[in-house]
C-alpha cells in the first residue's frame, strides 16, 4: 500500500521494508529481496498476493528452511538455471534458496570479526554484493567493489 512494513497479503495492502532485488520466475511470479524485513518474498501475479518464502525478523546468517532461515541484509537475487534455485547476495555472503524446498544455505563466504568474508589468499575479501548470476557451467559470477568475480560451486 506504499507504507513501510513487512506484511504479506493481497497486492493492494501488502507492505515492504526495503525491496531491492527482483527476479522473475519465468511464469506468473516475481521474487523480491526485502532488505529491511530480512525476507525473500514472492509476488504471485495470478493470485495477486505477496507471501514470504524465506527469512524472518531476526538478523542472521542462519541456514534453515523457510521462515526459520535468517538473513543479514538480502539485497541481490540471481537465478541458477541448472538447479532452478536462487542465489542471494546477503551483505558479505552468498546464500542459496532451493525454490522447491525453501531451504537456505550459505554457499560462499565466511563472516569475520569485521563483518567481511574471507575466501582465500587470492580473493581475500568480498564486500557488498551488487550483482549475481549463475553461469552456464555451474559457476557463480558476482560483483564486489571494483571487481567481477567467478567462483566454481559444488
Amino acid at each position: 500500500d506504499g507504507n513501510y512494513g513487512c506484511d504479506d497479503s493481497p497486492l493492494d495492502s501488502a507492505r515492504f521494508g526495503g525491496p531491492t532485488g527482483l527476479l522473475w520466475d519465468g511464469g506468473s511470479g516475481i521474487y523480491v529481496a526485502d532488505q529491511d524485513c530480512r525476507l525473500i518474498r514472492y509476488i504471485d501475479l495470478t493470485k495477486k498476493t505477496i507471501a514470504r518464502v524465506a527469512g524472518g525478523a531476526e538478523s542472521g546468517p542462519f541456514d534453515a528452511v523457510g521462515a526459520l532461515a535468517r538473513f543479514v541484509y538480502p539485497s541481490t537475487l540471481g537465478w541458477d538455471h541448472a538447479k532452478k534455485g536462487i542465489y542471494i547476495g546477503d551483505m558479505h555472503t552468498v546464500r542459496y534458496l532451493d525454490v522447491a524446498t525453501r531451504a537456505v544455505t550459505t554457499v560462499l563466504g565466511e563472516r569475520d570479526d569485521g563483518g567481511g568474508v574471507w575466501l582465500s589468499p587470492l580473493v581475500p575479501h568480498i564486500n557488498y554484493i551488487d550483482g549475481l548470476v549463475g553461469g552456464p557451467k555451474g559457476e557463480l559470477f558476482t560483483t564486489s567493489d571494483n571487481a567481477v568475480l567467478r567462483f566454481g560451486l559444488p
